[in-house]
C-alpha cells in the first residue's frame, strides 16, 4: 500500500488540535507534513512529534514545502485569528494573502483534496481554488457542519432531549448569514413542525448557535475542538466505504447557483460524502422563509467573495 501524504498548513490552536487527532487515529502509513514558519509553534510540533512515537504508522515532517505538491490531503488552517467580538469577514484580507503565499505557484503532482478551516471559509476556499487551479470539487470546507453540530447541541440542551435524538441542519454562510433549516429538524425522527414546540426555545437555541464562537472565546481564547472534530470527520468519511449526508461548504453546482440566483461561490449545503468523493445535493424542500434566507446568504457570500477578489487583483 502506498504511503499517504497529508500537509497541514498552520500549527496554531486549530492546526495543533487537528494534528493531535490525526496522530492518534490514523491507522495506515502516512506522512504528515506541517507547514508553519513561526518559531512560536516549534514546541507544539516537537510535543506532537514525540506523541507520534506511539503510532508506528505516522511520520511527522516539519516545513517541507515540496511535499505540499505531492499531498493527497491538505488541511488548511493558516489564517488570521478572528478577534474577540469581530466577525469572521474582518480577517479576510490577511487570510487571503496567506492563501497566495502558500499555494502560488501550486505544482501539484496529484489532485489533493483540500479541507479549508481558515475563516472566512467561503472566501478562503474560493481563493484556494483560484490559486491552485484545481477542480472546484477538490476544495471543501467545514463551514456549516460546525454550525449544525452547535445547533444540535443547543437544541438538546434547551429542550432537554438526548443529543442522539436530534437531527438538524444549518446551511448558507458560516457566519452572520447562516440559515437554520427547521423544516429538516427532527427530534426522534419526528419533525418539529408536527410537535407542540415552544418557538421561543427554538429562537434561543439558534441565537446561542450564532453566538457560540464568542461565548467560547470569552474564556478559552479561541475555538478549536469543535472545528477540528469537523475537519477530521470529513477526512474520516472520505476514507470510509459508507456514504452519509453532511452539511458542507462546497462550490455551488450550476443548478444550485441558478436556484439561488448567484455567481459561482462556496456555500454550505447538504452533501453525500464517502468512498473518496463528495456529491452535493440539489437544494429542495425548504419553506419560503428558508428559501429567502438562503438566497440572502448567497448574495452576502457573493458580494464578499467577488469584492475581495477584485480588490486583490487591483492590488
Amino acid at each position: 500500500m502506498n504511503t499517504k501524504i497529508i500537509t497541514l498548513t498552520g500549527l496554531g490552536n486549530v492546526g495543533s488540535t487537528i494534528l493531535n487527532i490525526l496522530v492518534h487515529n490514523i491507522k495506515e502509513k502516512t506522512i504528515i507534513n506541517v507547514l508553519d514558519p513561526s518559531f512560536e509553534v516549534e514546541g507544539s510540533f516537537l510535543d506532537l512529534a514525540q506523541a507520534a512515537m506511539l503510532n508506528d504508522q505516522i511520520e511527522l515532517i516539519w516545513n517541507d514545502e515540496s511535499l505540499i505538491h505531492r499531498s493527497d490531503y491538505i488541511f488548511h488552517t493558516a489564517g488570521a485569528s478572528v478577534p474577540q467580538g469581530k466577525s469572521r469577514s474582518a480577517v479576510a484580507t490577511r487570510s487571503i494573502e496567506m492563501v497566495h503565499e502558500i499555494f502560488q505557484p501550486f505544482r501539484g503532482k496529484k489532485q489533493p483534496l483540500i479541507i479549508v478551516i481558515s475563516n472566512p471559509v467561503e472566501i478562503v476556499a474560493y481563493h484556494i481554488w483560484k490559486a491552485t487551479g484545481l477542480p472546484s470539487e477538490r476544495i471543501i470546507s467545514t463551514g456549516t457542519l460546525l454550525d449544525s453540530i452547535r445547533l444540535k447541541y443547543y437544541l438538546s440542551q434547551y429542550f432537554r432531549v438526548p443529543s442522539g435524538s436530534v437531527e438538524t441542519l444549518v446551511l448558507g454562510e458560516h457566519g452572520e448569514a447562516m440559515v437554520p433549516v427547521l423544516t429538516q429538524t427532527h427530534f426522534s425522527k419526528e419533525n418539529i413542525k408536527d410537535k407542540n414546540i415552544r418557538l421561543n426555545l427554538l429562537f434561543d437555541a439558534f441565537m446561542a448557535t450564532r453566538q457560540a464562537a464568542q461565548k467560547i472565546k470569552a474564556t478559552q481564547g479561541a475555538t478549536m475542538y469543535g472545528v477540528a472534530g469537523c475537519a477530521y470527520k470529513i477526512y474520516e468519511q472520505l476514507n470510509s466505504e459508507e456514504e452519509v449526508t453532511l452539511p458542507l461548504t462546497v462550490m455551488l453546482s450550476e443548478d444550485n447557483a441558478e436556484l439561488l440566483g448567484c455567481r459561482p461561490i462556496y456555500f454550505g449545503l447538504p452533501c453525500k460524502i464517502g468512498k473518496g468523493k463528495i456529491e452535493q445535493q440539489t437544494l429542495a424542500g425548504y419553506s419560503l422563509t428558508e428559501w429567502n434566507s438562503l438566497k440572502n446568504a448567497a448574495q452576502v457570500i457573493q458580494n464578499r467573495t467577488y469584492n475581495e477578489y477584485e480588490f486583490l487583483k487591483a492590488g
